[in-house]
């Protein structure tokens, strides 16, 4: 049997519409929430950019 690095976060994520957060080597900004359409996972319209492509500007 194979072993996965894989595991279920416990803690709760609030995300709301203007939130930015920074995921790895991303800056995230939450657009707009375009819904709930499948059990326990919520859309949201997001804009991403690498911290790298920032730090050359």
């Amino acid at each position: 049997m194979m072993s996965s690095d894989f595991s279920i976060p416990t803690e709760t994520l609030i995300i709301t519409v203007s939130a930015s957060f920074q995921l790895g080597n991303y800056q995230i900004e939450v657009l707009e929430y375009l819904g709930y359409f499948t059990p326990n996972v919520h859309s949201f319209k997001v804009n991403f950019k690498s911290l790298s492509e920032r730090s050359r500007a």
